[in-house]
């Protein structure tokens, strides 16, 4: 699953990833099984499995504090 991040500015980051996967089942061998007696255009997805597409996008921020800076308490609200 590649993962992609690119900078935006200096603390926002967009990221975006992509997959693909596709699943195979094991043969059935259970005489009660559902495949045995249903048809297969009954039963979509019970012979071949579909593809699995996983898509996202999204941003994340990064935040670090200057150390040369100290935090300043706000004055009080009245």
């Amino acid at each position: 699953m590649p993962l992609v991040k690119m900078p935006l500015t200096r603390w926002l980051i967009a990221t975006g990833e992509a997959e693909v996967r596709g699943t195979t089942l094991p043969p059935i061998s259970d005489p009660a099984a559902v495949s045995k007696h249903l048809p297969p255009s009954a039963t979509p997805g019970i012979l071949a499995q579909p593809v699995y597409l996983h898509n996202a996008i999204g941003s994340s921020t990064l935040f670090t504090p200057r150390i040369g800076k100290p935090f300043q308490q706000l004055p009080m609200q009245g």
